[in-house]
């Protein structure tokens, strides 16, 4: 299993917007073969900062996810 975490910076001013497109994203993403979770999720107590956790099946599964960005 690969784990990632991490996080996105938004401007405060900017996400109501953003929201919006990492919702849809997460969306596509979950039900991508090899995805067993993917899920962002807004931080309480620092404006802006959204904390990002995928788990894959595999390195390959993750490298697809990470291929099809591009």
């Amino acid at each position: 299993m690969i784990i990632v975490q991490g996080f996105i910076k938004v401007e405060p001013k900017d996400f109501a917007q953003y929201k919006r497109r990492i919702v849809l994203h997460a969306a596509r993403v979950q039900i991508l073969d090899g995805c067993l979770q993917y899920s962002m999720s807004e931080d309480p107590g620092i404006p802006g900062l959204i904390w990002v956790s995928e788990r894959w099946r595999d390195i390959e599964a993750q490298a697809a996810h990470q291929r099809a960005r591009k």
